[in-house]
């Protein structure tokens, strides 16, 4: 009795997923002018980025649908196209992004797209990428010019043509998903000096009382490295940096302490 009662409310929980009937609160409330306008990582957190999140003009093959709100997935009822793609068929994103700032470098992210992208501006290729749940940077500084430019982006997917196919498939059913497919994910810009943090990497030395870390940059350059409620080290670029933690707090999950910091590579500061 218990197993016919679970499925009499799986099922029809299925179908109204399917026609797009399903639909939380924070959903009803979406503001499509404020769509995820917060900072897309923990990490290397900078001042001053422009979320490119929003409604973008969009074309596809079979598709009425003239414009898509990014970073929803075409098939999701919150893109507002709310349709299966044909696997193979090429999604055309584009929209305007401002020019470059005086003296900075200007970087167009990524978080997650579904799955081979090609980027062009001004119609001039950038650069692809393949792949559904990485994110990916590219320096478009060359490309820009003035303060409007063109952005294309080109995504098709080849949902269960390659395997692993994973559960997404065309046609969803039981345990088989629908696909996410195109921008799924924050598209963002930052701006950023010639001489920037481009990453960082970090070892825990429990028994010796350190931590060592290792920040990723043009070489030779020197680096502070200021540990909330610890102190300042300095360093240089792509070599070990060693922070004394005095009675380190070590993470845990009934004690999940973090340390914030910040690095410091010239005018460049990340958090």
């Amino acid at each position: 009795m218990k197993i016919l009662l679970l499925l009499t409310l799986i099922v029809p929980m299925m179908a109204m997923a399917q026609e797009g009937h399903l639909m939380t609160r924070w959903g009803k409330a979406l503001d499509p002018a404020k769509v995820h306008t917060e900072y897309p990582r923990p990490q290397m957190v900078r001042p001053g980025a422009i979320m490119l999140n929003g409604f973008w003009d969009f074309r596809a093959e079979g598709v009425a649908k003239k414009q898509i709100l990014v970073p929803f997935a075409v098939e999701s009822t919150l893109s507002a196209v709310h349709q299966t793609i044909a696997p193979g068929t090429p999604m055309v994103y584009s929209r305007t992004i401002p020019g470059n700032k005086k003296g900075k470098q200007t970087l167009l992210h990524f978080e997650a797209v579904d799955h081979d992208t090609t980027v062009s501006i001004n119609d001039r290729k950038v650069g692809t990428h393949s792949g559904g749940y990485d994110a990916f940077t590219f320096d478009i500084t060359s490309f820009l010019t003035g303060a409007e430019n063109k952005l294309e982006v080109v995504v098709t997917d080849w949902t269960r043509k390659f395997d692993p196919g994973g559960k997404q498939t065309k046609t969803p059913n039981g345990i088989w998903y629908t696909p996410t497919s195109g921008i799924w994910q924050t598209v963002w810009m930052e701006f950023v000096p010639a001489a920037h943090v481009e990453g960082y990497t970090t070892t825990t030395h429990r028994e010796a009382g350190f931590q060592e870390m290792v920040v990723h940059g043009p070489a030779g350059h020197d680096v502070k490295v200021n540990v909330k409620g610890v102190g300042e080290v300095t360093g240089q670029v792509g070599k070990p940096i060693q922070i004394k933690i005095p009675n380190p707090k070590l993470w845990g999950p009934g004690h999940p302490h973090l340390y914030d910091f910040d690095i410091q590579l010239g005018e460049d500061k990340v958090s």
